[in-house]
């Protein structure tokens, strides 16, 4: 990410909802409002996302002990290690930056949660960092620990992209059935993609190309556009 002064890039660079020619948008916040919106609605449906992963688990949460998974009680169904993984990394990621924000807040640490309550404690977190995003994307740079046991500095910029990246490995995972609809209209972002992608159900659509976000409003009005000219 760069920057002069109290200006800067969006975090998401060329991944950006209002990139131009592989920028992403300049601003006084780590991310754009259309990238911080787009932080928000994944917080807001990580907690339909991690119980439809717990699903595919055969997860019945009754009895575990903190810290360790309940086992499916269909013998018959073999652990998906790749949703367990992208449950841990979406559970981990919320709980970590929850606690990093709590302080912020004035608030107290949260206990660590059992696997019979992590639900409710995802849902508690998702809903603190929703409604004080502000806050939760300007955390300042301090010392975390990251995967393989090390730690690094990592503030609000980290917090978004890490938010992102979790809730879209484990989207990829839980909803394979709701199909990528291809519209012939070009990419708004001008990356020279000749079509967007929208997946069934959803009102918003993605560039293939550069991958950038297109917001529903944004959407329908080149839908509206394109009809217009046709």
């Amino acid at each position: 990410m760069t920057g002069t002064g109290d200006v800067r890039e969006c975090a998401r660079g060329a991944h950006c909802s209002g990139a131009r020619d592989g920028q992403g948008v300049y601003g006084p916040r780590a991310f754009c409002d259309q990238d911080a919106a787009l932080i928000r609605r994944a917080l807001d449906d990580t907690p339909t996302l991690y119980a439809e992963l717990r699903e595919l688990l055969g997860d019945k949460t009754s009895g575990a002990e903190s810290g360790r998974r309940a086992p499916s009680t269909d013998p018959g169904m073999p652990i998906n290690a790749g949703v367990e993984a992208a449950l841990a990394a979406l559970s981990g990621t919320i709980l970590a930056w929850e606690e990093r924000l709590r302080p912020v807040l004035g608030l107290p640490p949260a206990p660590a949660p059992s696997w019979s309550r992590e639900p409710a404690r995802v849902a508690e977190a998702c809903r603190l960092m929703s409604h004080r995003l502000t806050a939760l994307l300007s955390l300042p740079l301090d010392a975390m620990v990251v995967a393989g046991g090390g730690t690094d500095h990592r503030g609000g910029a980290d917090a978004g992209l890490d938010i992102l990246e979790a809730y879209r490995a484990g989207d990829r995972l839980a909803r394979p059935h709701r199909a990528e609809v291809a519209v012939p209209v070009p990419c708004p972002r001008e990356c020279g993609g000749l079509w967007l992608l929208r997946r069934d159900g959803s009102e918003h659509a993605r560039c293939p190309r550069c991958g950038a976000f297109v917001p529903a409003d944004e959407y329908r009005a080149i839908i509206q556009a394109a009809a217009d000219a046709a």
